[in-house]
């Protein structure tokens, strides 16, 4: 996995990343979204760019992100809000599978979390849902010439973390420390529900729902089920 040590003045589009695509006539795109309306969306407008081609999209499971790579997109666009997945999990799973593909993140209340990954990761390019679709397009093509783009609004955040130290904190902070068992288990605490719902849901018993909390508890040095929901809450894990 590349990894960069990324300036300030890199954000808006200074620094190379490699553009292994860039003497291609066409992009290829591929978008994931939960939301039907915004993949069916996106892809109509993108499409009539006469340098964009649309090769696919899809709603964001683990096993459709696995499979994106199989399309050899030149760009690939996500909203990393995901169900069932954490922020961080979806972009892992999309450079596992994409390989030389820019990412091009595409969302609306990225957790600072994400952000932090985003800098210290793979993604090419992180844009607000509240920007233009002309802010999107511009990105993509930026990417697409192996530069790097984060839009004005993240990069107010990356500025704030810095001057309160947090830009090169550890992305998996004590999340790192717990399996995608006991990540589940945590997201399903945090949303109120009793052991034997969340066995249900995970096809496992009560008593091993409770084994896992008390792991979890333990890992994260945090014995309270209101501060384990706010630490969820704060890492990206779970949303309002």
């Amino acid at each position: 996995m590349r990894q960069f040590s990324v300036p300030l003045r890199s954000y808006m589009g200074i620094l190379p990343w490699g553009g292994a695509h860039a003497i291609n006539q066409h992009i290829r795109l591929f978008i994931i979204d939960a939301l039907p309306v915004i993949r069916d969306g996106l892809s109509a407008r993108l499409s009539e760019e006469p340098d964009f081609v649309v090769i696919g999209s899809a709603g964001g499971s683990e096993a459709a992100i696995a499979r994106t790579g199989e399309n050899r997109p030149d760009v690939v666009i996500i909203d990393p809000d995901l169900p069932g997945l954490s922020g961080v999990d979806a972009l892992r799973y999309l450079w596992a599978s994409t390989g030389d593909a820019g990412i091009v993140v595409f969302t609306a209340n990225p957790s600072d979390r994400e952000i932090r990954a985003a800098v210290r990761e793979d993604v090419a390019a992180f844009v607000s849902k509240s920007s233009s679709i002309e802010n999107l397009i511009t990105s993509i093509r930026r990417v697409e010439a192996g530069e790097r783009y984060f839009c004005p609004a993240v990069q107010t955040r990356i500025i704030s973390m810095r001057r309160d130290g947090l830009e090169n904190k550890d992305v998996d902070s004590r999340i790192g420390l717990l399996t995608e068992r006991e990540l589940s288990v945590l997201r399903h605490l945090s949303h109120g529900l009793s052991s034997r719902e969340i066995g249900a849901i995970l096809s496992i018993s009560a008593k091993t729902v409770d084994n896992h909390k008390s792991r979890i508890m333990r890992k994260l040095d945090i014995h309270d089920r209101v501060q384990l929901s706010r630490f969820a809450l704060r890492e990206g894990i779970v949303e309002l």
